[in-house]
């Protein structure tokens, strides 16, 4: 997952440098989610956005922009 969120992150970084925006979806980097346990995208505001795993029931793995941190939620 981590690896896999590393891309992302990247991926959504050198969008953001682009435009000068965040992407709106995953979709707008080209990049094709598995539906399951994700990866997920969301905008948290302007500034900030979240990529998500969900590892089991009801936790999840997760990136924040705000810290730049990986970590588990429970």
């Amino acid at each position: 997952m981590r690896s896999q969120g590393k891309v992302i992150v990247d991926l959504v970084e050198r969008y953001r440098v682009e435009q000068n925006k965040l992407p709106q979806s995953l979709s707008d980097i080209d990049y094709q989610a598995n539906m399951g346990n994700g990866p997920y995208y969301e905008i948290l505001d302007s500034a900030d956005y979240r990529i998500y795993f969900t590892i089991g029931f009801d936790e999840l793995y997760q990136y924040s922009s705000k810290n730049n941190q990986w970590s588990e939620v429970p």
